[in-house]
């Protein structure tokens, strides 16, 4: 039997007393209900509950949200008969891992891994005091630096974080030695049985003390002299930080797993392809592909100068992250389109200069094995990757074009490109110089501007870090004072071939048993990987094991319709393998030894998907 409710409220009045019978473990059902209280039923916003015999099933969803699931594992079936029958949205799924993975075998929808989250508790009962303990929370003036200071190590954006508000509102206590505090903590979510930890910080000169010990078990003498549990709520991926609050007394006691749903295609309809069809449309005429319709309405003006401008790496999620509302290129963004499949320089480009998908140009990774019986080559400089050599008779040329459509436009051409380029710029800066120069000669011209930041920064600290910010902060600022001089007769665009997200490693020789399942060594990219394998049973077996929280794993066939539509490109006979692993998640294969990066692409999640169209023309700016 399944009830639905109006609203949030009356679905919490009616089942309170089975929320708060363990209210901290449901404390997401309660707070997606809260937030449905006011809120009329949808099929983006509802709650309902599923009963047979003894057993209960209580489900809570609200938009943008993942669906919040309690109770009995044996009415999940029949949740998702609900759900389909009565054409419900949902984003994803938050419940226990027996609930998920019940979901999982019964949903129609592909679900991945987000996130898993731990909630802990200390059981031991203490009677601590320290003198050095003090609640904190009027002392701005030195927890706002520290909240700032926590926040930044967790490479949080504090452009959308009040932080003077959030001291406010948090009960704070901090460890003081001699009229400074060292350590913090703040109270957060009370509940009738709990009391929840929130914040955790130590100054960096200051850990390894026992400050943070002792501030915790004075904290949680204080929570327990109240009478209720001292709780907090850990990502179990952070390994680190469970290790700390188990050597402090706190213990597992539940894991909530989040699952997102996804749909494993690419708009090619409305991808960086489109831009390319738009240009070729402007000086070749009548072209039958679908064109970016807000660029053909600024080509249709007619402009004497047009510059293609693609910044490597700089996705809309890293503009919007990093720069202020009024800065040139978060200002100036006229349309968010998608890279194309694998989000990755190769392919990426190679679609924006060709037209094409890279089912039809083969640009499918950073290295390929393109040529039965020869080795995996690096294909901007084609080099044996697993080798490090080049083969003379042997070249990624030979296979694979990256010649562009836009040429013979009966205009003066042009290209720029870094210093790896012969007669390349050895600076943004200067190679906006060069792009200058050219603007200023008394002809009608196109112009391709290639820049390999931000990309090369994030790759090395990753996106989040500070230096790639500095970096796409001073490009932004070198940019607004060329576009000062760009005149009427000149039309600037600018995309980016991919975003990026931080990443960790996973060592594929860690996983021997995977690697004897394979005819020869993954190709592809870190997170697009391409295997060609032997023993695919056993392989689906192993992969699946141990990687199927953070890579979707997509047959030949499953791969050729993500790579696009067209003819398929000659060399995909050899290159695509028999399966794919599209990263779904935080993590990377390595296969080799080398440098580390710190950030990746190539992945299917928006940040590194999702690219901006920005136009710059003088009456705009």
């Amino acid at each position: 039997m399944v009830k639905f409710y109006q609203n949030g409220k009356e679905f919490f009045l009616d089942n309170k007393s089975y929320i708060l019978e363990d209210e901290f473990k449901n404390q997401l059902l309660y707070k997606t209900a809260i937030k449905t209280s006011e809120i009329e039923l949808s099929s983006d916003n509802y709650n309902l509950k599923l009963t047979q015999d003894d057993k209960v099933l209580l489900a809570s969803n609200i938009i943008n949200r993942p669906l919040v699931v309690v109770g009995d594992v044996e009415l999940v079936k029949e949740l998702v008969l609900v759900i389909k029958k009565h054409k419900l949205n949902y984003q994803g799924i938050s419940a226990n891992y027996e609930i998920v993975a019940e979901f999982i075998k019964h949903t129609e929808d592909r679900l991945v891994f987000h996130s898993s989250l731990g909630l802990m508790e200390y059981l031991e009962k203490v009677n601590y005091s320290d003198h050095n303990v003090k609640e904190v929370t009027k002392d701005k003036a030195q927890l706002v630096p520290m909240f700032r200071s926590f926040f930044l190590e967790l490479n949080e954006d504090l452009k959308n974080k009040n932080i003077e508000e959030l001291v406010e509102e948090k009960t704070s206590y901090g460890y003081y030695i001699d009229k400074e505090i060292v350590s913090f903590i703040t109270i957060g979510n009370v509940y009738q049985s709990y009391i929840e930890i929130g914040y955790a910080y130590t100054k960096p000169e200051c850990r390894n003390m026992g400050y943070m010990q002792s501030l915790l078990k004075h904290v949680i003498t204080l929570i327990q002299k109240q009478g209720k549990t001292a709780v907090l709520l850990v990502d179990n991926d952070n390994k680190v930080s469970n290790h700390t609050y188990a050597k402090l007394g706190f213990k597992t006691i539940y894991t909530i797993e989040s699952y997102r749903k996804i749909d494993l295609k690419i708009n090619y309809d409305d991808s960086l392809i489109n831009v390319n069809r738009s240009l070729a449309k402007y000086y070749k005429g009548k072209h039958h592909y679908p064109t970016n319709k807000l660029l053909d309405a600024y080509l249709e003006k007619g402009y004497d100068k047009v510059v293609l401008m693609l910044l490597d790496g700089m996705g809309v999620s890293f503009i919007n992250d990093t720069l202020d509302a009024n800065d040139f290129l978060r200002k100036n963004i006229k349309d968010v389109i998608s890279s194309v499949f694998p989000p990755t320089t190769v392919s990426a480009t190679s679609s924006l200069l060709q037209g094409k998908t890279p089912l039809e140009h083969g640009w499918l990774g950073w290295h390929l094995y393109l040529k039965a019986n020869e080795p995996s080559i690096v294909l901007f400089m084609s080099d044996d990757f697993y080798g490090d050599k080049k083969h003379e008779n042997y070249k990624t040329e030979d296979y694979l074009s990256y010649q562009s459509n836009l040429t013979n436009l009966n205009v003066k051409e042009y290209e720029i490109y870094p210093s790896f380029r012969e007669n390349g710029y050895p600076t943004f800066k200067e190679g906006l110089k060069q792009l200058q120069d050219i603007l200023d000669k008394d002809e009608k011209s196109y112009t391709y501007f290639y820049c390999d930041e931000p990309d090369g920064t994030m790759h090395e600290y990753g996106p989040s870090s500070k230096e790639a910010k500095a970096k796409l902060r001073t490009m932004n600022q070198e940019l607004e004072a060329f576009v000062k001089n760009l005149k009427d007769d000149t039309l600037l665009i600018i995309v980016a071939d991919h975003g990026q997200v931080d990443v960790e490693p996973i060592y594929l020789k860690e996983y021997p048993e995977l690697l004897k399942t394979l005819e020869k060594m993954p190709s592809g990219e870190p997170r697009a990987q391409i295997f060609h394998v032997k023993d695919k049973e056993e392989f689906e077996k192993t992969f699946k094991k141990h990687f199927s929280k953070y890579y979707s794993l997509l047959s030949r066939e499953e791969a050729m319709k993500l790579y696009g539509k067209g003819i398929p490109h000659k060399t995909l006979k050899n290159s695509l393998g028999d399966y794919l692993a599209v990263a779904t998640h935080k993590y990377m294969f390595v296969c080799k030894e080398g440098f580390l990066m710190k950030g990746h692409h190539a992945g299917f999640t928006d940040k590194e998907l999702s690219v901006p169209l920005i136009i710059g023309v003088k009456d705009e700016l």
